[in-house]
């Protein structure tokens, strides 16, 4: 793949990563420049959740339908991960493991050691992972790290505006049951002489 090839492939993941706020829209819609330049790449996003709390697989180029593999957590693990995913590092999953150990078990299993790891952040902070998995089981090259490394922008801004999907959601179930609650009790007369 040409550098003129790999911009091109940057500056659509870019537009995928703008248009879908559903995170498993945009890995679909990312994967699909990213396998024709490397077609063997697999691509898998870990975010950090906080309510679990833990990291979990919250999309995968391979399928529509990412694997549950939660990784519980504390509160000071989640914060370790953050503070890792904050540096936007690329590694090995073998580097990690002596390096990051912490980091190296938020993986999913089966996950090879030469796999890449990146950390996924925004500027409020780390999201997750980034996880590029050669399927052919060919080592990744000091220029495929590089280019992997470029992936992480996009792919944190993908995972950001699910993130924030999923928060007004969550924003707009609880006023509806507010409003419900406040209907509820207005029809019964509740609260009327008070």
């Amino acid at each position: 793949m040409t550098d003129s090839e790999f911009q091109s492939t940057l500056l659509a993941l870019w537009r995928e990563a703008a248009r879908h706020p559903s995170l498993g829209l945009a890995m679909t819609a990312m994967a699909a420049p990213v396998r024709r330049q490397w077609p063997q790449l697999r691509l898998l996003v870990r975010g950090l959740d906080r309510g679990l709390p833990g990291v979990v697989t919250q999309a995968d180029s391979a399928s529509t339908e990412p694997a549950a593999e939660p990784m519980i957590c504390s509160d000071d693990m989640l914060e370790r991960l953050q503070r890792w995913a904050e540096r936007r590092r690329v590694q090995t999953r073998a580097e990690l493991g002596a390096a990051e150990p912490l980091v190296a078990r938020a993986l999913p299993g089966g996950a090879p050691d030469a796999c890449l790891v990146g950390g996924l952040a925004d500027e409020q902070g780390g999201l997750g992972l980034l996880i590029g998995i050669n399927e052919d089981g060919t080592p990744f090259t000091a220029i495929a790290r590089e280019r992997f490394a470029a992936l992480l922008e996009p792919f944190a801004a993908a995972l950001a505006s699910h993130g924030q999907l999923r928060e007004l959601a969550t924003l707009r179930n609880a006023a509806e049951a507010e409003s419900e609650r406040l209907r509820s009790r207005l029809g019964s007369g509740a609260g009327l002489d008070e």
